[in-house]
């Protein structure tokens, strides 16, 4: 009976690659772009050459659980320092959630100086045409680059490195250039 229940197990259980497959086509059907989305992503850049004055930071961050691990921390002392020593205003943005209230409550209490920044979610990534625009918008992992692509109601464009809670780095996407 035993090797008949493993017999049956291996043939009916989804093997990796099945996993796999089935993951890569729903992450296509999301992850994907046009060549004229990339162009005008393109062109947003090339329109603001030059030294810019920041005073907005949109950032676009993955739904997260815990504000002290996964590179998250990383990314809201960046957000909180450069408000404390610049006065810029941040607008964080959670990419793929539909409520901003969790988020929110973790990034104050994970840093109270970012009380009172914008937090919001988009849903899909046809909702960032819906965003305030800003000086600047910063991709924090690379299914954020997807939604920052998007965004063009921005001067430049950047990624930061997602930083791993056991300190290595994870690699962004490269830079959207010109």
């Amino acid at each position: 009976m035993p090797a008949i229940r493993r017999t049956l197990h291996r043939r009916l259980r989804p093997t990796t690659w099945t996993q796999y497959g089935g993951l890569a086509a729903r992450q296509v059907a999301i992850y994907d772009f046009s060549a004229a989305q990339l162009q005008a992503s393109h062109e947003t850049q090339r329109s603001h050459p030059g030294q810019l004055d920041v005073r907005s930071i949109t950032w676009f961050l993955p739904p997260f659980k815990n504000p002290f691990f996964g590179g998250m921390m990383t990314v809201l002392r960046f957000a909180d320092q450069y408000k404390r020593s610049e006065n810029v205003a941040n607008h964080f943005v959670i990419t793929g959630a539909d409520d901003p209230s969790p988020y929110r409550a973790m990034i104050e209490q994970a840093f109270p100086g970012l009380t009172g920044d914008v937090v919001s979610a988009v849903p899909s990534m046809q909702d960032v045409e819906k965003l305030t625009p800003t000086d600047v918008c910063i991709a924090t992992y690379w299914t954020t680059a997807y939604y920052q692509l998007l965004f063009n109601q921005t001067r430049r464009k950047f990624t930061l490195p997602r930083f791993t809670s056991r300190g290595s780095i994870r690699p962004a996407p490269p830079p959207l250039r010109s």
